[in-house]
């Protein structure tokens, strides 16, 4: 496995300007005026966003870049990598991110957001399909004669989520620099670092790949510049066009389904009674699994106030850049031809009139956008109903198993509590989980108070997990009592339930400050 420090000196943007050995010829002054106007005519068509060819401009199906893309990495084949990429006039989606990241962290990131849904879809499916199956007597029972016990839903929703998530085509193009960039041709690479500004221009979104690096480095600040001067974005199109994903969240989002999609299949497994077995073995399973996400989560806490810390003191002086880490001098003694710093500055001064100009932007309005994003839609409703879908199909596997003659009034009653658990009551107990790790994040500092506050945040989501399902049993118990059906308690919990999630999801994890709090402490 290569270093990181050997990822960003091989293959990123920063380190990749052409290298010149410093002899006497070229020390000459026809040589330094070539040189010169040489830099000035690459600066031109970098601020102009126009590439010097247009089969420079170029994206990566995002199908590619999940499937194929990791094992030619692994190879170092980067020619390969290039030509998985095609030239086009129109992007999906630009990949913003810090080299100083790890490859599987990115992977995971991209491989979640990109095919998350349609495995949802998928692996909802599959189980539903099975479960018409198991009501029809055509899948086998796992148990004894007398009480057929059917377990096949849950796993046919794992295994078709999976495979969907693993193999899903997704058609977006993306601009993915290891690729789209030729790596091995150094003519080829510099036209397309030239081209660089016409590619940003073209795409549609930004996904930012955020970490706490990202601020500290030059070429990602440039990259934000360019996007946010070839789209003259606004704040509210900030918010629609500018995607910013903290690098662990797809790894906790794809741990946390994975956890709780071998828990439900090993509990189905073991056909142990719900009430004690099954809840003492679920928590003795789930409960460290819980307590390293909810850590994880206390981790995300720490980093918003990390970012608006960074963007709000941003000086685009302080970034750091490849050339001007090593001196300008490579590693084999030759002399760096070109400073990146230099670039940069000359086109954010053409783009913002002046990097203060920039520096206030950043402040302002892109601290706008990462607050909101990272605030509302790193644990939005939607990530967690797809983490959480499991569990719908664990209930069609419960209706299967019920002998009971009228399984369609059966299947009906139970995806209505199915739905309210899926969609309502986990998504609303993770909110609250969510806003109590923010509350109390400054009270537990160092590792093992935030550990003991991750635990605790667990025992108490666990409580109250506890105390709504026990609400739920007594209100169907009532409901069987007066009306001898279930239907009456579950449109209770749903008249109930629904505008409360609603209501609840509609308020911000974490309070915002208002812009002219941000512009003040800028």
């Amino acid at each position: 496995m290569m270093s990181t420090d050997s990822l960003e000196a091989d293959l990123s943007i920063p380190s990749e300007f052409p290298s010149v050995q410093a002899t006497s010829s070229e020390k000459t002054t026809d040589t330094a005026s070539f040189m010169e106007d040489t830099l000035k005519a690459f600066i031109q068509i970098l601020a102009e966003m126009r590439p010097t060819r247009p089969e420079n401009v170029r994206g990566l199906p995002v199908h590619r870049a999940l499937q194929l893309a990791p094992c030619m990495v692994r190879r170092r084949d980067l020619l390969g990598l290039h030509r998985l990429s095609r030239e086009t006039t129109k992007l999906d989606e630009f990949w913003s991110h810090s080299w100083r990241t790890r490859l599987w962290v990115k992977y995971l990131n991209i491989l979640f957001l990109n095919n998350s849904f349609p495995a949802v879809v998928v692996g909802t499916l599959c189980a539903l399909t099975t479960f018409l199956l198991c009501a029809a007597r055509v899948v086998p029972p796992l148990s004894s004669v007398e009480q057929r016990t059917y377990i096949w839903c849950t796993p046919a929703g794992v295994v078709g989520y999976y495979l969907t998530l693993l193999l899903w085509r997704c058609k977006k193009l993306s601009f993915f620099d290891m690729a789209c960039i030729n790596q091995v041709d150094e003519a080829r690479k510099l036209d397309g670092l030239i081209s660089m500004g016409a590619v940003l221009k073209c795409s549609k979104s930004l996904l930012v790949l955020w970490d706490a690096t990202y601020v500290s480095r030059l070429w990602c600040m440039f990259e934000l510049g360019a996007f946010l001067h070839g789209k003259d974005l606004q704040a509210d199109d900030c918010l629609n066009c500018l995607v910013v994903c903290p690098v662990f969240v797809g790894p906790a989002l794809v741990t946390g389904h994975l956890g709780l999609s071998l828990l439900l299949v090993a509990f189905v497994c073991s056909q142990v009674p719900i009430i004690p077995w099954a809840a003492f073995f679920i928590s003795a399973l789930a409960f460290p699994c819980l307590t390293l996400l909810a850590f994880v989560v206390l981790a995300h806490c720490h980093s918003i106030e990390e970012v608006q810390n960074q963007v709000r003191n941003f000086r685009i002086e302080d970034s750091k850049c490849y050339c001007c880490s090593r001196g300008h001098v490579e590693a084999d003694g030759t002399e760096m031809a070109i400073c990146d710093r230099r670039v940069v500055y000359s086109c954010i001064d053409c783009w913002f009139g002046s990097r203060e100009q920039f520096e206030l932007v950043v402040r302002t309005r892109v601290l706008s956008t990462l607050l909101r994003q990272l605030t509302r839609n790193v644990f939005s409703y939607g990530r967690i109903v797809q983490v959480t879908c499991p569990m719908w199909w664990l209930f069609l596997d419960l209706v299967a198993s019920q002998d009971s003659g009228d399984r369609a009034r059966l299947f009906l009653q139970t995806g209505l509590q199915g739905g309210a658990y899926c969609l309502m009551l986990t998504p609303s107990l993770v909110w609250i989980m969510l806003r109590m790790a923010y509350r109390l994040r400054k009270l537990f500092v160092g590792l093992y108070r935030q550990l003991l506050l991750s635990f605790g945040l667990i025992a108490a989501g666990t409580l109250i997990f506890s105390l709504l399902f026990a609400a739920e049993r007594s209100l169907a118990e009532l409901s069987y009592r007066f009306f001898q059906s279930q239907w009456p308690s579950g449109i209770a919990m749903l008249t109930i339930a629904g505008p409360a999630t609603f209501f609840v999801w509609r308020l911000p994890i974490i309070g915002m400050p208002s812009p002219s709090d941000a512009i003040s402490q800028s």
